[in-house]
């Protein structure tokens, strides 16, 4: 389990509890997922970002907003 950047359909940036192999909030369908975006509040596809293509700005937008905790 790790806490990674994700970033929505939309463009929104987030932090993310990603279970590899696994999901417990998001229906999986390959490297992407279909979850709800804690920014937009709308169900979208959201993938993993590298943290080092980001700006400063942009980490602490994902740090602002975390998406639903495990159950």
């Amino acid at each position: 389990m790790a806490e990674v950047i994700a970033r929505c359909s939309a463009g929104h940036l987030f932090t993310s509890t990603w279970v590899p192999f696994a999901s417990f909030k998001a229906v999986r369908l390959g490297r992407k997922r279909f979850e709800r975006c804690p920014v937009g509040k709308h169900w979208v596809m959201i993938e993993k970002v590298d943290p080092e293509s980001l700006s400063p700005a942009e980490l602490a937008e994902a740090a602002a907003h975390h998406d639903a905790r495990l159950p």
